[in-house]
């Protein structure tokens, strides 16, 4: 049986060392996340998982692995993602999400 694919589709070549490519794919495993696709958040985290595994800094992986977890009601790890994102995150280039992050620590009682 083959897959059908709409127009335009490319599938996503992965260089299994790159932390930049880890993370693209797990963000591109979060959208549309929670109720239409329960599963993704899962999916989501190995990719983050995999980019900070390869690349500690990976401020943008801390920050999805956070959410993705946060999604799924994974308090203690959430707060330590959103923690390590912001050591990482330079704030002229994160500075609204730096806040948000901070906020959501907050709500989570760290």
């Amino acid at each position: 049986m083959t897959a059908k694919r709409s127009p335009g589709y490319k599938v996503l070549e992965l260089d299994p060392t790159d932390a930049d490519g880890w993370t693209i794919k797990g963000i591109s495993q979060n959208k549309g996340s929670s109720l239409q696709n329960p599963g993704r958040n899962e999916e989501a985290i190995h990719c983050y998982n995999k980019a900070v595994e390869l690349d500690p800094r990976a401020v943008a992986a801390w920050i999805g692995k956070a959410v993705a977890k946060d999604e799924l009601s994974q308090w203690r790890e959430a707060a330590h993602s959103y923690q390590r994102f912001l050591a990482l995150a330079p704030a002229q280039q994160y500075g609204t999400r730096i806040g948000i992050a901070r906020k959501r620590l907050r709500e989570l009682g760290r």
